[in-house]
């Protein structure tokens, strides 16, 4: 999903190979590029884990110097703590072999993970939950240039995004200014006029005689011009005519999701609520002491 300024900045979309896909924005003094990427897991072959690094190091590479790169994603790496150049004060958990080489290529590319350089509680840097609900770890991050890693104004966790997913939504705040890509700009976008009006007769009746009327007094003054000049002034009239009388069309955009449907968004995310703060070692001692047996004296 993309807002209305991202929309009209957007330049393209490219999928890199089956793990990464790359999309281009403008943006008033440089160009934007956001790298989207699915690494492998901690259970994947190192040759494979190579492979994909040495994959995402090219496409770093092809992009401009001048460009700024954010990379974003699930990167199955948890980073721990240290490396305070690369990823600040605020790291968690222990780094393990996935984690230590997505530090390595943050020193390469000279990166910063901005999901442990603001201080926040854990449950606002976590992003993974276990099936279970007994771990939770912070394995999706995004990746800045270091000169530009002063645009960020924060990243963290939001929970209260639901989505059916053991991942958490990751909001970065980056401060861009967004440009319309300029070969989008249309110089003469279509106009739908509201041609349902014509089923009533007066207006129907009204729309023609005027049409007549400017056809006929372009015909009279217009005799012995050149047929592109005619046209244009016939097309002129026509368009005048119509915005006049029938006016321009307004779209109405169906809702996507239905009164039903969202009752049973509600109904989840207050169900996850409860799961959430549900606590498995007091509900199992009240099970305990519910089901032990009465000694009989």
């Amino acid at each position: 999903m993309m807002s209305k300024a991202a929309k009209l900045a957007f330049m393209e979309r490219k999928p890199v190979k089956e793990r990464i896909v790359t999309a281009s924005f403008y943006s008033k003094f440089i160009k934007l590029t956001v790298i989207h990427v699915y690494v492998t897991t901690t259970n994947a072959k190192d040759e494979v884990k190579d492979i994909f690094y040495e994959q995402l190091q090219t496409i770093v590479e092809n992009v401009h110097a001048h460009d700024m790169i954010i990379v974003i994603g699930d990167m199955n790496a948890k980073v721990g703590v240290g490396n305070e150049r690369i990823m600040g004060k605020h790291g968690t958990g222990i780094s393990k072999n996935n984690g230590e080489r997505l530090v390595g290529f943050c020193r390469k590319n000279d990166l910063v993970i901005t999901g442990t350089i603001f201080p926040h509680k854990n449950i606002h840097k976590n992003t993974r939950t276990s099936p279970d609900k007994r771990i939770t770890s912070q394995i999706n991050h995004t990746l800045f240039k270091c000169k530009y890693h002063s645009s960020t104004k924060d990243t963290l966790v939001k929970r209260g995004t639901d989505v059916a997913s053991g991942h958490q939504l990751v909001r970065s705040q980056v401060k861009v200014k967004l440009r319309k890509h300029l070969y989008k700009t249309k110089t003469n976008p279509r106009i739908k006029y509201d041609t349902c009006k014509l089923q009533n007769h007066t207006i129907k009746s009204k729309f023609i005689m005027e049409l007549k009327n400017k056809f006929a007094l372009l015909e009279a003054i217009l005799e012995d011009i050149d047929i592109e000049v005619k046209w244009k002034n016939f097309d002129k009239a026509f368009n005048q005519t119509a915005r006049e009388i029938l006016g321009v069309k307004i779209k109405k955009q169906k809702p996507w999701i239905g009164p039903d449907s969202w009752e049973k968004v509600e109904e989840r995310k207050h169900l996850k609520i409860k799961i959430e703060n549900a606590n498995p070692s007091e509900l199992n001692s009240r099970c305990k002491r519910n089901t032990k047996p009465k000694t009989e004296m």
